[in-house]
């Protein structure tokens, strides 16, 4: 079942072209479709009108065939199984052309390096994939602002790799040498099963900062703001592609 705020209902698949379209009705098999990125599209019964006295609103989200474009970006599995992969807003385009989403590649760096609490890949117009990372920290509670203390999460994890820094300003200033070959290692292993070349992760920094709500880099749902992210940290992201 695929469910948004425009739509509450099973559905059946079925793909045209570069979408992925939905039809209300009972399951039936579909044919798989390859890694592509794909919108998500829905039509039926189920859907909404549109937005009441807004039309222009209105088609820019139901087209003039009456399928409603959701902005997710998905593929099937062999199975048949749908995977919700990010979102159109996020696709980085490359300098050489190629569309790349950042999100399958960010969660697999995450969850290879538990004392990383965000990674943002980078490299919108630029001619290859970077991204930025900061470690976990203690976030004060009165400001809600990032601490220098790494969380205890990231101590364990880096005690059990031989290291024993115990605050941001200690791994970076320091290039805590056991910390900075983890992120080396699980970068080389993420570039083993990227689809393309374009999709792997050419160079890397770690922030001196962990993103919060105060910093805006987080939004009240903690979930990132990329364009603040990319405007504040703009110096550091042409750094990756002068060096």
């Amino acid at each position: 079942m695929f469910c948004s705020t425009a739509q509450l209902h099973f559905s059946q698949l079925r793909n045209r072209d570069d979408l992925l379209y939905f039809v209300s009705g009972p399951y039936q098999a579909v044919t798989p479709l390859s890694l592509l990125l794909v919108q998500i599209c829905f039509s039926g019964r189920h859907l909404f009108m549109g937005y009441l006295g807004d039309p222009v609103r209105t088609s820019r989200a139901i087209d003039n065939q009456g399928w409603l474009h959701t902005g997710d970006i998905g593929h099937l599995d062999e199975n048949g199984f749908l995977y919700v992969t990010g979102r159109t807003c996020e696709v980085i385009m490359l300098r050489g052309g190629e569309s790349v989403l950042p999100l399958p590649i960010e969660s697999r760096i995450l969850a290879a390096l538990p004392f990383l609490s965000h990674v943002v890949v980078v490299g919108d117009g630029k001619p290859y994939l970077s991204c930025l990372m900061t470690l976990s920290c203690v976030m004060d509670r009165v400001t809600g602002g990032p601490t220098d203390q790494l969380s205890p999460l990231a101590r364990r994890w880096m005690e059990s790799l031989g290291s024993y820094s115990t605050t941001v300003s200690g791994v970076i200033a320091g290039r805590d040498k056991t910390v900075f070959t983890a992120i080396t290692d699980s970068l080389h292993r993420a570039n083993t099963v990227a689809p393309t070349n374009d999709h792997k992760i050419q160079k890397w920094t770690l922030l001196d900062r962990d993103f919060s709500i105060p910093g805006g880099e987080l939004g009240p749902t903690l979930k990132v703001r990329r364009f603040v992210v990319h405007k504040k940290y703009a110096t550091t992201i042409e750094t990756l592609y002068r060096t």
